[in-house]
């Protein structure tokens, strides 16, 4: 499973979210705590500060989480998170997962993704108070 980019979360202007999600289908491999066993599932949105993933297992509130998830084919970056919320879809659980601890050089590389998938999009959401309404 490759890094598919869709568009940015049409959803993350509205929300109040600082940090806009969009809109991915990336490779996420990952391992929750006091588990050795690592899991493989995708993004169905990503930030600086969390994503939504779509796993096959069924994961717990509050459960935390290792993650590997791949920006692109050469690139990916390490995230711990904490389960926010979790619901069934299709056949999938897809999950809410909040980052904590994560390294600037981490939110960088998230960041430069998300520039190069949309920057106009990126810079409608940072900047659309000082524009007037749209």
């Amino acid at each position: 499973m490759g890094a598919e980019t869709n568009n940015l979360n049409g959803t993350s202007n509205s929300d109040g979210r600082y940090f806009p999600r969009w809109q991915v289908q990336n490779r996420v491999l990952y391992q929750l705590e006091n588990e050795a066993q690592m899991y493989e599932g995708s993004t169905k949105d990503l930030s600086c500060a969390g994503a939504c993933l779509c796993v096959d297992k069924e994961i717990k509130l509050n459960q935390k989480i290792n993650l590997t998830v791949y920006l692109s084919d050469k690139e990916r970056v390490t995230l711990t998170g904490e389960v926010m919320w979790s619901k069934q879809e299709n056949q999938y659980n897809q999950i809410g997962v909040i980052f904590f601890n994560t390294s600037s050089q981490a939110q960088d590389l998230i960041l430069q993704h998300a520039f190069e998938i949309n920057k106009e999009e990126l810079m409608k959401h940072w900047y659309k108070d000082w524009f007037g309404p749209q």
